[in-house]
């Protein structure tokens, strides 16, 4: 679990590093369409910081996508993993498989809160035994899940709002959306950085300690 803690760590970084190059090109392209939307005609100089734009965005959009699916990948690997360290500590009557605990991501309308149910699981049954299920989660639990669901939604804003595009007004508009989920994207990242921590905590601490167990949300959180 300590591992995974440290290759996720750096993962995580990554990803808020690009998704702040992210948000500061997508503000140099909001500059760049005042500027055609104020301007009497277009151009050369205009053309060719517009054709740069468009390469920059399309970089970073790409390296956004790949770092998206490795953290997909390595964020489910780890959740199963997580899921077979709590039966290793000798958790009895999990709910949720080793493979429904990330299963449930795939499934439509369920995936709104079954997801939410596993980890919890997870983080519970860390203690091990059979009195798992009377802990309570960490306060900052069910707003991780809600930054997910956000960034979820704004997600396929940015979507829906790029493919939509046709007027310099709309792409301005695209583009506050994008800034705005880039933003999100570093919350949830944090977050869940810090739901990562406070599992692998749970699961290498000495379950007899029950005061380890209720330590205050702010020893949880990346420093």
């Amino acid at each position: 679990m300590k591992a995974w803690n440290k290759w996720l760590t750096r993962l995580f970084c990554l990803i808020i590093l690009v998704d702040v190059v992210g948000i500061a090109s997508s503000y140099g392209q909001h500059r760049l369409l005042d500027q055609f939307e104020t301007a009497l005609a277009v151009n050369d100089t205009m053309l060719a910081a517009a054709e740069s734009n468009d390469l920059r965005q399309q970089v970073v959009a790409g390296l956004q996508v790949f770092l998206w699916i490795c953290a997909m990948i390595a964020s489910l690997t780890w959740i199963r993993s997580a899921n077979q360290s709590a039966r290793a500590r000798g958790a009895v009557g999990m709910r949720f498989t080793p493979n429904w605990s990330i299963g449930w991501y795939f499934i439509p309308i369920a995936s709104l809160w079954m997801p939410y149910q596993a980890m919890k699981e997870i983080w519970q049954a860390g203690r091990g035994g059979d009195a798992w299920k009377e802990d309570q989660v960490p306060d900052f639990f069910p707003i991780w899940w809600f930054v997910w669901l956000f960034n979820i939604f704004v997600s396929k804003a940015v979507l829906r709002n790029t493919l939509n595009t046709e007027t310099i007004a709309e792409l301005k508009h695209a583009t506050v959306i994008a800034i705005a989920s880039d933003a999100a994207s570093i919350v949830l990242y944090l977050m869940f950085l810090s739901v990562v921590r406070e599992v692998c905590r749970r699961h290498t601490s000495d379950p007899s300690k029950e005061s380890d167990y209720n330590r205050p949300m702010q020893e949880s959180l990346p420093g």
